[in-house]
């Protein structure tokens, strides 16, 4: 869902003497964020809390000592907090407590041979030697230990871990609780969809009372959910450097699943080096699914998704960690007789022709049209822009919907999409001619200038007309948002809320559609760059052979060392940029446009071992 999941705030009243069973039949359902209670006192905690979180650093110690891959395992029995928690204190924490206690005396021996190494080092002292043959003696023996213990200590860490966490959520929910006499009470928010599930738990336990979330603008934010199908889950992380949409915003993890991998390759086109962030992103997911760190794993799949077409948009450049691989020297000198192709030439996957077929709108290379592929290139960019611009203030309108924001959608919204449908007529008008697209184009930009500059006398036929129309839709929006805002200021005083007008409402939507524009030109100079960059390094590996024959040249070392230096220095430098500018082209000139994304996620609580008591 695009839209945010409905949410359910939950009111649950029951004695006293059942908090902890509710409590851990509340984690074992999964679905439930705890909020801070209005009513009663709240019991305290902190030992129990203490104790938990105490625990939990000593295991993640350990599992980052042995390097341990998080597995969901583990039962917790659950017949009340502290009875588990003294349990636990004599059935696990002593086992804990020593193989952390190893751990430490380990990590001080290793502190101790640096140390000595140093000192012999300095002094040449045969009592230090001494001194090192018996730690290096206490490591060995203490290394050796460990690793007989290791696999014992594998499963029994990991289902120590999972308790603890599953303990550390049944806890979340008790501090959340508030209490009276003889009852208790617990308000938190649940998925709508599992209200009748959450029904069917607990109320046999306790009175619920269920209450749909206020209109926006009420002092209390319900957290937000959205049914993200699996696969684009990862660029919630990117969403997340913006903020979290609120409730009653569109998600724009939708859109940006979509525009941050293809403005990456566009930005980023070769096979060979996506290639290489493809095997890296693999590498790092594995690392991030080792060490458990959710972030690091949505961070590695998004890279994945955009090395993935960085290569599909590679393999239609024909590019393959530059020029020489596939079309040699007769892409770097084509006018010279010696200059010949490259190994791969024959066995890549897109063939010559295909490449062709996309020639007027390559902006770079063997296939490009030396006169018209950059300014066609540019004209594309500035498409992909205008559209997804457009896309984004067309959300901002629906957003506004949603929170009932009339005067939002009436004094801003509204003549902000105006603005910007008037460059969008310019740009998609050549598309009543798919195959004369660029020459429509440029016919009507060469119109919407003359119509500029003879606007005393316009002429009302053809691309004229068109750019005439153009034009004066954008003046309409421009003044549209002009008198709205004049209206909004107007308490201020005529003459302020003139100038205030003027500058919100006219001036500076100008600017932003000035700015929109160029902003997406971005994604082809870097896309050259990327290019050129290679292209400088084969033209000195081709210096250096001192030959145009393609196959001499990538077996001279010099050569290959000189593109392996380019090849990491693009790899580096411009996947780095490439990854900046794609997330702000996201968030600034997307993002910003129709998501304030001020809300809070739903932090629900969750089994991490499974849960055995009376629900």
């Amino acid at each position: 869902m695009i839209i945010p999941e409905p949410m359910l705030k939950v009111y649950t009243l029951f004695p006293n003497d059942l908090t902890e069973q509710i409590s851990a039949c509340i984690v074992k359902l999964g679905d439930f964020q705890p909020e801070e209670g209005k009513y009663f006192e709240r019991a305290s905690y902190m030992e129990q809390v203490s104790f938990v979180n105490g625990m939990l650093d000593e295991v993640s110690k350990i599992i980052n000592f042995f390097n341990i891959g998080y597995k969901k395992e583990g039962i917790v029995e659950f017949k009340g907090i502290e009875k588990n928690l003294e349990e636990f204190k004599k059935d696990e924490g002593k086992f804990i407590e020593s193989v952390y206690q190893k751990i430490q005396i380990y990590n001080k021996y290793l502190d101790d041979r640096a140390r000595l190494y140093d000192e012999i080092e300095e002094t040449r002292s045969e009592e230090k030697l001494i001194e090192l043959d018996k730690v290096l003696r206490e490591i060995s023996e203490l290394h050796k230990e460990l690793n007989a213990e290791r696999k014992v200590i594998e499963k029994r860490i990991m289902e120590d871990y999972n308790k603890l966490l599953t303990l550390k959520e049944i806890l979340k929910i008790l501090t959340s609780v508030r209490f009276s006499k003889y009852y208790a009470y617990l308000e938190g928010y649940i998925r709508e969809k599992k209200k009748d599930e959450f029904i069917k738990t607990i109320s046999k336990y306790a009175l619920v009372v269920f209450e749909r979330p206020k209109r926006f603008g009420s002092k209390e934010i319900p957290p937000t959910y959205s049914s993200v199908p699996h696969f684009m889950r990862p660029f919630e992380s990117i969403v997340g450097i913006y903020g979290t949409p609120s409730y009653w915003e569109v998600d724009p993890t939708f859109l940006f699943a979509i525009t941050f991998p293809l403005f990456f390759a566009l930005m980023f086109p070769d096979a060979g080096d996506g290639l290489v962030l493809l095997l890296f992103s693999i590498l790092f997911y594995k690392y991030a699914k080792n060490k458990n760190n959710q972030q690091l794993k949505d961070i590695s799949i998004v890279l994945a998704y955009s090395s993935a077409l960085s290569m599909i948009i590679g393999m239609l450049l024909r590019e393959f960690f530059g020029p020489l691989f596939v079309e040699g020297t007769k892409e770097l000198v084509p006018q010279s007789n010696e200059s010949t192709i490259g190994p791969l030439y024959y066995y890549w996957p897109v063939p010559p022709d295909v490449s062709k077929i996309f020639s007027s709108i390559i902006p770079f290379g063997q296939y490009s049209q030396p006169l018209y592929g950059i300014q066609n290139a540019i004209i594309i960019a500035i498409l992909i822009g205008i559209i997804l611009t457009l896309i984004a203030n067309s959300l901002g309108i629906y957003n506004s919907h949603l929170k009932r924001a009339k005067e939002d959608i009436l004094y801003s919204k509204i003549p902000n999409f105006i603005v910007y449908l008037s460059p969008t007529i310019i740009f998609i008008y050549g598309f009543y001619n798919p195959y004369k697209y660029f020459i429509n184009t440029y016919n009507l930009l060469g119109a919407l200038l003359y119509t500029v500059m003879h606007l005393y006398s316009p002429i009302f036929y053809g691309y004229y007309l068109v750019s005439f129309i153009s034009i004066i839709i954008f003046f309409i929006g421009e003044i549209y948002g002009w008198i709205s805002h004049i209206y909004i200021n107007i308490r201020e005083g005529l003459k302020n809320a003139l100038l205030k007008g003027f500058i919100e409402g006219f001036f500076s939507p100008l600017l932003l559609v000035i700015s929109n524009v160029i902003s997406f030109i971005r994604l082809l100079v870097l896309g050259l760059s990327h290019y050129y960059i290679l292209y400088a390094f084969s033209f000195i590996a081709v210096m250096l052979a001192g030959t145009l024959d393609t196959w001499r040249i990538l077996s001279n070392p010099v050569s290959i060392i000189i593109l392996i230096l380019g090849n990491i220095l693009v790899i580096g430098l411009e996947g780095f940029v490439a990854v900046i500018q794609a997330i702000r082209l996201n968030l600034y000139e997307l993002g910003g446009k129709f998501c304030e994304c001020e809300g809070r996620p739903f932090e629900n609580v969750k089994e991490y071992a499974i849960i055995k008591n009376k629900c």
